[in-house]
């Protein structure tokens, strides 16, 4: 019965650590656009013109560099 507790405690502990970094990467999306100016499609960014959803239309609107390879937005 100990077994079973262990078992699923180390089961929900990993999806738990799973998702704190998945947490930590999305912050770190955004982090990057600030620092450098390179944003990845879909990040929800305030600009001097709002908030703005980066993708291909938002970038090129502001008169920004679109990579459709990568598809970022280099807004600087």
């Amino acid at each position: 019965m100990a077994k079973i507790f262990t078992i699923l405690f180390l089961i929900l502990l990993s999806i738990f650590a799973s998702l704190f970094v998945f947490y930590l990467h999305l912050d770190n999306d955004k982090d990057i656009c600030l620092d450098n100016g390179t944003c990845k499609e879909g990040l929800m960014i305030n600009t001097q013109y709002g908030f703005i959803r980066i993708n291909k239309e938002s970038c090129l609107k502001y008169n920004w560099f679109w990579d459709d390879k990568t598809k970022y937005c280099i807004i600087h």
